[in-house]
Formats: structure tokens, sequence, C-alpha cells
């Protein structure tokens, strides 16, 4: 079942480092743990660090760090112009990952796995072969 929540976005792994990139009231699939990494189709669209979660509030609020370490991990297996796509329905445990070249996602490359992470793993893999 679908949990409304705040999402707050930030440009770094610390809360409160700066000013918040934005804020909105959305619908997550479950309210993700402190120090997940959570996929999300943003004009940055991960990977993103749950770095705060406040369930006392109403609804729950969920502060999202933006991860640039991991986000360089993964734009080195990119060939340059391509990008990653990854994101979970606010219905459906699984996650769904896809990688986009200069004209639009590539064929083959989708994929759906338990995390997000697994599916970017998937879909990276699909240039592989």
């Amino acid at each position: 079942m679908p949990s409304p929540v705040h999402v707050v976005y930030w440009l770094s792994l610390t809360k409160g480092a700066g000013i918040a990139l934005s804020d909105s009231h959305e619908e997550m699939f479950e309210v993700p743990a402190v120090g997940a990494r959570y996929w999300k189709m943003t004009p940055r669209n991960g990977p993103w660090m749950v770095i705060d979660v406040d369930l006392t509030k109403e609804p729950a609020e969920v502060h999202l760090g933006f991860d640039e370490e991991h986000s360089a991990t993964i734009q080195a297996r990119l060939p340059e112009g391509h990008a990653i796509e990854c994101w979970r329905s606010s219905t459906s445990p699984m996650w769904e990952a896809r990688v986009l070249g200069p004209t639009g996602a590539l064929l083959n490359s989708r994929s759906l796995a338990a995390t997000g992470d697994e599916a970017v793993d998937q879909a990276l893999r699909t240039l592989e072969l």
C-alpha cells in the first residue's frame, strides 16, 4: 500500500547542509530506512541516500541527499552521452532501471529487481553483452 511522504531533497549527504534543492509531497511504496539508497525519477535521477526519516510527522518526512560519489561510480560504467534511469512505482515492490542513449532508451536495457542498485547493475550489464 502506498505511503504518503513529504520528501526533502539535499545536494549533499548532510541534512541541513546548504539549502534544500526542493521538497514535495509524494507517495512511496514504503518509507525507506535511513542509510538506504533511493533512486528517484527527478532531474538528478539518483542515486539518493536516505539521510533522515521523521515518522512523527504526518505525512512522514523523508530527507534524501544526493550521493555524488556513487553517481560518479555509475557514470564511469556508462559510455559518453548515456545515462541511467531507475525508479519504483508507489504500488510495486520492484525497482526498474534502463540505460538511456543520446536518442532514448536502449533496447534490451530494461531490468527489474528487488533493489534499485540491483536493477541499475543489471541494466548496466546489458552494455557489456
